[in-house]
């Protein structure tokens, strides 16, 4: 093979376009369990996107415990983490099962891909953002498009135990608060961070395609 024809291929190897994954969320955690068991405790993961995503490799860290996913994650679909065994959810079967009991006074959660990178997290090591103890009503997510650590970005769910595997019945008027909120954390006319990475891919992207355009027109 010809070494600039070699040098070409390596470039467009060496700059992916798109990162499969980065949007999957932490969606819904039954911390304090169901009406009849408090060990019935069960954490849900949300695809948003179009594109299926291996979880192989993937961790799901419990404040200091680590649990390694596996499976595929469809697009816009659920994946139920059930603590003990399969009956934790009745009505409902799990995807994996996992031994550690999340305390009531709070936990620190992260979603991790298997590169170790931070894929989401929501940091709740100071008490649950929502969900209630008495009533069973678990903690659920407003919107995925926004921060995990945005406290108004969560609500307790409007009956107890919650939508496994289902969409969150979400309250006008909490969308609206978690929107407001997020905005206002927002430097106004400062892009985020995914929007400067996005920018930045592309920019590379260009600039090598402008180079190979050049190195083979040699050729």
């Amino acid at each position: 093979m010809d070494n600039r024809v070699f040098f070409v291929a390596s470039l467009m190897v060496l700059v992916p376009m798109k990162v499969f994954g980065a949007n999957v969320v932490i969606n819904e955690i039954a911390w304090m369990g169901q009406k009849d068991g408090t060990g019935k405790e069960w954490i849900e993961i949300y695809n948003p996107t179009e594109e299926e995503v291996s979880l192989e490799n993937w961790t799901i860290r419990i404040t200091k415990t680590e649990v390694s996913l596996q499976g595929l994650l469809s697009p816009q679909s659920y994946y139920l983490l059930e603590r003990t065994d399969d009956f934790t959810v009745s009505e409902v079967s799990a995807d994996l099962i996992f031994k550690k009991a999340l305390s009531n006074k709070g936990e620190d959660i992260e979603l991790l891909d298997p590169d170790n990178n931070s894929v989401d997290h929501v940091d709740c090591s100071k008490g649950w953002f929502a969900g209630d103890n008495k009533s069973k009503k678990t903690m659920e997510r407003i919107d995925p498009s926004i921060s995990s650590n945005t406290k108004s970005n969560w609500q307790t769910s409007q009956t107890p135990g919650g939508t496994p595997k289902e969409k969150n019945l979400i309250r006008q008027k909490e969308k609206s608060v978690a929107s407001n909120n997020m905005n206002k954390e927002n430097i106004v006319g400062m892009p985020s961070f995914s929007t400067y990475l996005t920018a930045l891919l592309i920019a590379i992207s260009s600039a090598f395609s402008v180079l190979a355009v050049r190195i083979l027109g040699k050729n």
